[in-house]
């Protein structure tokens, strides 16, 4: 679970292992309460439970109230899209 301002991220089927507090993955170890910066790789894709490949199952809350997953990418790619049509063409020169 990783938390930001109201909102909670929840990893589910993720590699390594988790215990007391820590969580190891490869290089990754991630403490109780630690800060993670954003960008920060935070585990790997595991294959964990009955599955038939690698996948992870993640979920989000916002104050207590899960939040469909799906709606905050469709959010997040339109919010994307936009930003991308507003920025000016690259500058560039003309072949003679």
């Amino acid at each position: 679970m990783i938390r930001s301002g109201d909102y909670e991220h929840l990893y589910c089927h993720l590699g390594g292992s988790a215990g007391g507090g820590v969580y190891t993955s490869g290089p990754v170890r991630l403490v109780r309460g630690q800060p993670v910066r954003r960008g920060q790789l935070i585990g790997h894709v595991g294959l964990t439970g009955s599955t038939t490949g690698p996948h992870l199952h993640w979920g989000v809350r916002h104050r207590g109230a899960w939040l469909d997953p799906a709606r905050i990418l469709r959010a997040m790619a339109a919010s994307r899209r936009q930003v991308m049509a507003r920025r000016s063409p690259p500058n560039v020169g003309s072949f003679r």
